[in-house]
């Protein structure tokens, strides 16, 4: 029996809420209920808002070579970092089969990781801080990368993408730029 049920096939279940107010583990698709329920909130164009990553783009990763990390990442960012005052990264460590929370606060250009399995003790002895770190590298890195490009994505109002096919694996194309991603290299520039 569902819950509650939301676009793209997201629930909860009343297993789900049986396991919250058991206090026992969250899983996955309340966390990603809860993330859907907060954009709705949010307005088309509304900019200085948060924006929230699927729980899925970590697993994603973890799972695809770097470059389909176009897809599972890359895209997400263009499409949401130009309109968020805080990112959301939700990750789960399949390992702890636990979430902590990765935010970037794009005006301080600052990362923060929320795990409440921190121990107060020393940072080396965090669980799952090792995800974070890479979850930061990678996307600084993209930033990088992308910064010396982001000009001329700007001058054409196109960028590259992978656009999937009917049949056969997602193809590079030029695509045009929405006025998020514009926003978004705007702000990278």
């Amino acid at each position: 029996d569902n819950f509650w049920a939301g676009l793209d096939n997201k629930k909860v279940t009343n297993h789900d809420i049986k396991d919250i107010v058991w206090d026992l583990e969250l899983s996955q698709n309340v966390i990603e209920a809860y993330i859907q329920i907060e954009e709705e909130k949010i307005g088309p164009m509304q900019t200085d808002s948060p924006q929230y990553m699927s729980t899925w783009t970590w697993a994603y990763m973890q799972t695809f070579l770097e470059p389909n990390w176009h897809r599972a990442l890359y895209e997400h960012l263009l499409e949401k970092l130009g309109k968020c005052n805080v990112l959301f990264f939700p990750i789960i460590s399949s390992s702890e089969f636990h979430f902590t929370l990765l935010t970037f606060h794009k005006m301080e250009r600052k990362w923060r990781h929320y795990n409440p399995l921190r121990s107060l003790g020393s940072r080396k002895e965090e669980k799952c801080i090792d995800i974070a770190q890479n979850f930061v590298n990678i996307v600084e890195g993209w930033l990088e990368y992308i910064k010396p490009q982001a000009q001329e994505f700007l001058e054409t109002k196109t960028i590259p993408k992978l656009v999937k096919r009917k049949e056969g694996p997602p193809t590079p194309a030029q695509v045009d730029l929405s006025s998020n991603e514009e926003l978004t290299l705007n702000w990278i520039l």
